[in-house]
């Protein structure tokens, strides 16, 4: 934790996690004040990653994403830390013959995205703010907020700051959110994600594979070693099932859901599962408060887009309080604050649908509903027209996701 105190503070980011952090490293060169609060101790350095120790927890981090990163100056840092680039993505559906295939030469890039390990793009995130004279971190967690006439009293646990804006990053279970009496509109898909490292008999070619099946997609992302980190979303007993099988029998079973497509699988290391769900606030401000992350939305991992949300929310916000200070505006006011808000929610919203919209039509065991998918599926992959703009759109390289990383003012280098 920082030694440095300031009690007094222009922004006030509660969570320190990719979205918070990113907030902060994009506002970390301006002329305000911030303080980033969160419960768990970061390291004081850099954790340079071991050799065949990967995290359970990666994120494929699309191109606006990587952009978002290289505007902050912690890209090569990235790339050196194993992010593992993939250049093409194979999806399919095992209950008929609907497939597509991307490949990064279709939207004239090196990659389509990157795997990377979720406390490597922390840990570089940290060590980029930490040096920042303007940002502050604290290990400690809010307990209350206190409105007043000139800002806000945010009290934690071991002191009290003032400032003028509150910004919500800590997560699905935000205290942020519940504290500003934020409703949420949320929905259960009764699965899990079981997530685990394996190696495969023939090699994964950088290519990242997604199949579905009416319990949910697994999906295999290509590591730098040569290994791949599985995200198998199921029904909640089945991943319960699938985490107490032994190694030998789990291998099997990641197998037969991937078709076999790359033979045989060794299961390496630990596994482990979380909970699914979508989750979308009514409203991302109030008086003083804006929220960006998953304090504000919450989907499936099928499209991989979860923490690509976040960082353009960010990227957003950052933006929005920019133009705020260069236009003499109040960063806190309801009219600066919903600028961000119309353009995040609504992107957002629509992701949402999208993908609980994939959810259910991949889920059904409908004989019609099969037949339409795998047309729409097939019909796409034997457009170049329709798959280039779906893939720029997923990768963030054009369409609105793209602007989020294109050059502009004040904030040159990741949104026009």
């Amino acid at each position: 934790m920082s030694q440095r105190e300031n009690k007094h503070v222009d922004v006030c980011i509660i969570g320190g996690g990719i979205a918070g952090l990113t907030l902060a490293a994009l506002l970390a060169d301006s002329d305000l004040s911030i303080a980033v609060i969160e419960q768990t101790t970061l390291p004081v350095e850099p954790v340079r990653p071991k050799a065949n120790a990967y995290a359970l927890r990666v994120s494929a981090i699309n191109l606006a994403s990587m952009r978002i990163f290289e505007h902050i100056g912690i890209k090569p840092a990235l790339l050196d830390a194993r992010a593992s680039g993939y250049r093409s993505m194979q999806i399919w559906d095992a209950n008929s013959d609907a497939r597509i295939g991307f490949n990064a030469d279709d939207i004239d890039t090196e990659q389509l995205g990157y795997i990377i390990e979720n406390n490597i793009i922390i840990n570089n995130l940290y060590a980029n703010i930490k040096v920042k004279k303007n940002v502050v971190i604290h290990a400690d967690s809010l307990q209350n907020i206190e409105y007043s006439t000139n800002g806000m009293s945010i009290h934690l646990n071991n002191k009290s700051l003032h400032t003028q804006l509150l910004i919500g990053a800590d997560g699905q279970f935000s205290k942020v959110r519940g504290l500003a009496n934020i409703p949420t509109e949320s929905g259960s898909f009764n699965q899990s994600a079981l997530v685990c490292r394996i190696q495969t008999e023939r090699p994964h070619q950088h290519t990242a594979y997604q199949c579905f099946h009416h319990s949910g997609p697994i999906a295999y992302l290509p590591l730098t070693d040569g290994s791949s980190s599985i995200v198998w979303s199921c029904d909640t007993d089945k991943a319960a099932q699938l985490q107490e099988l032994s190694d030998e029998d789990l291998a099997n079973a990641i197998r037969r859901a991937l078709q076999s497509r790359l033979g045989n699988v060794t299961i390496l290391g630990p596994r482990g599962a979380f909970p699914l769900a979508q989750q979308h606030a009514n409203h991302y401000i109030d008086s003083r408060i804006a929220l960006i992350g998953d304090a504000a939305h919450r989907t499936h991992p099928l499209a991989g887009l979860g923490a690509n949300l976040g960082l353009q929310d960010a990227a957003v916000l950052a933006e929005t309080l920019e133009a705020a200070l260069q236009q003499d505006r109040p960063l806190h006011s309801i009219a600066t604050l919903r600028k961000y808000e119309r353009t995040r929610k609504h992107q957002n919203a629509l992701i949402l649908d999208a993908m609980a919209a994939f959810k259910t039509g991949f889920g059904s065991h409908s004989p019609a509903l099969s037949s339409i998918r795998a047309l729409a599926l097939n019909s796409a992959d034997r457009l170049p027209i329709l798959k280039t703009l779906i893939t720029q759109l997923a990768t963030g390289s054009s369409g609105d996701l793209a602007k989020i990383c294109q050059p502009s003012y004040p904030c040159k280098g990741y949104r026009n």
